[in-house]
């Protein structure tokens, strides 16, 4: 090389302008033989052609016609998972963002790999975002929460994955992370409870036990709109949808005979769905509570409340029905994956607190509030059978809790964790996923607004829940000074009811 420095910086120009000659002629080899194979490809039939046609349509920018033809080509071969790839980053081009989630689902719980190299390879955020949330629904966390992190270097106002990224960080106990996060999902109300927590750890987040701020996030919701036991999978409600085409609602009460505004049907048409879940959840429960070996009385208790919840599906159906003029049911209940989990003792009893002592107990006293309020003969009628109904399901939870604590005394945690909560933080908590609506709801067909279902869970908390489980505390307590030795260790049967193998199911 020559040692003239302005000769040494024209070669090093040449050279690399050579290597980039070079590169360049290797991208446009790869692009015309792409182009090649797409046109020798379109042609052919089935989900060759299929994709084929779905890449000119990407390349010329038609995206609803690619996403057509990607969604084609894979349900004819359902083996090659490219067009289930290049479907998702098409809909997330149409803007169908559910859609995209959803089929991104299906490809990470397919192939996790192949999802993480086609789904990120753009510079689309929500391609990230996208993946991470499937990501999360497979229990992947830290694979979640490297798609969140790389989603926000691309989009810093991105609100979904700081407010995901935050979550994630209180699950782990990292509260400094999680405050700082939760910052970021400015005022978006799907993370109105998140903030809600990190302002309660940033008070003093060395002192704020996680335990405490874990019993705020699981209270999130149990002051719901509607009522009975919801049925649950991950955190995420199962429901069935309205179906005209079934008998649940067939009702031979004449229709109002005045229009009424269209949120009182879909109001009843909520309860309705809700209370068909129950019938599932309490199936669910029906078939862990034959695995723990409970009494026969909570058998029965558990096969009633099955029997109410199905009148009450029934009954707010025919009520949907009359208000409408049209008969309305229930349709398919999804529940592919409501019987895989490892049945555990002490998730049953912390599901039972939540599920069956708290959102029953504040499903039936809203009924009641309801009920006095209302001015529809029939609807009044349903609701203080409901109320009635309700409060005697939340005993079965109660009931179980006692039975389990019998069988292990050191449970007795699940419950002390709500005491470190004040009045306020429980109503708080139990209220911070209302649905936000922009119209008040109409109290002449039984609807509560959210000031009056505050009311209904603050009286939940202060004249059932917390005087109970501290009766039961104290009950625990003293059995325990009369026997010193009690449940230091799990007896041998309640450790085999709370380390199952991996292999069993509830389902054989």
């Amino acid at each position: 090389m020559s040692d003239n420095p302005k000769s040494n910086e024209t070669e090093i120009t040449r050279a690399a302008n050579e290597d980039l000659s070079r590169e360049a002629e290797i991208v446009t080899g790869n692009v015309n033989a792409a182009l090649a194979q797409i046109n020798e490809d379109l042609g052919k039939e089935g989900a060759v052609g299929a994709l084929a046609r779905g890449k000119i349509f990407e390349l010329t920018k038609h995206s609803e016609w690619a996403a057509r033809s990607y969604e084609l080509a894979y349900s004819l071969d359902s083996t090659n998972l490219e067009p289930l790839a290049r479907l998702i980053v098409a809909l997330i081009h149409c803007g169908k963002f559910q859609d995209a989630l959803n089929h991104s689902y299906q490809l990470t719980a397919k192939d996790p790999a192949f999802a993480v190299v086609s789904l990120c390879q753009g510079e689309l955020y929500s391609s990230h975002t996208l993946l991470a949330e499937s990501l999360l629904l497979n229990d992947m966390i830290d694979e979640a929460r490297a798609s969140f992190n790389e989603a926000l270097k691309i989009n810093p106002e991105d609100s979904l994955s700081a407010g995901r990224m935050a979550q994630i960080s209180l699950s782990d106990g990292e509260i400094e992370s999680a405050i700082e996060l939760a910052a970021k999902t400015g005022d978006s109300p799907r993370f109105k409870q998140l903030r809600a927590m990190a302002t309660l750890a940033s008070r003093n987040s060395s002192t704020v036990p996680f335990l405490k701020i874990e019993t705020i996030q699981e209270l999130a919701g149990t002051a719901s709109s509607a009522v009975g036991r919801p049925l649950s999978v991950d955190g995420s409600r199962v429901r069935a949808t309205v179906n005209t085409e079934t008998d649940w609602g067939a009702s031979s009460t004449p229709a109002s005979s005045h229009a009424l505004p269209r949120d009182v049907a879909e109001h009843w048409d909520a309860i309705a769905m809700e209370e068909h879940s129950s019938i599932a959840s309490f199936a669910r429960l029906l078939l862990e509570f034959m695995h723990f070996g409970v009494p026969a009385s909570l058998v029965d208790e558990t096969i009633a409340a099955m029997a109410d919840e199905t009148d009450h599906a029934r009954d707010a159906l025919k009520i949907s029905s009359r208000l409408k003029g049209e008969n309305t049911g229930a349709g398919t209940l999804d529940v592919s994956n409501v019987l895989t989990r490892k049945p555990a003792l002490r998730t049953s009893v912390r599901e039972a607190l939540f599920e069956g002592c708290i959102s029953e107990t504040i499903g039936a006293l809203a009924a009641r509030k309801a009920a006095e309020t209302c001015k529809d003969p029939e609807i009044k009628k349903t609701m203080q059978k409901i109320s009635s109904d309700e409060l005697r399901h939340a005993e079965v939870a109660w009931h179980f809790i006692e039975w389990g604590l019998e069988l292990e005394p050191t449970l007795v945690d699940e419950l002390t964790r709500f005491l470190e909560l004040s009045l306020d933080e429980l109503t708080e908590a139990s209220m911070s996923n209302w649905p936000a609506s922009a119209k008040e709801p109409t109290p002449d067909y039984g609807a509560l607004n959210r000031e009056q279902m505050a009311e209904v869970s603050r009286e939940t908390f202060s004249e059932f829940f917390l005087p109970r489980i501290k009766k039961i505390i104290s009950a625990v307590e003293q059995k325990k000074q009369h026997s010193p030795n009690l449940a230091l260790e799990p007896k041998n049967n309640a450790a085999e009811l709370i380390s199952i193998s991996p292999q069993t199911t509830l389902i054989d």
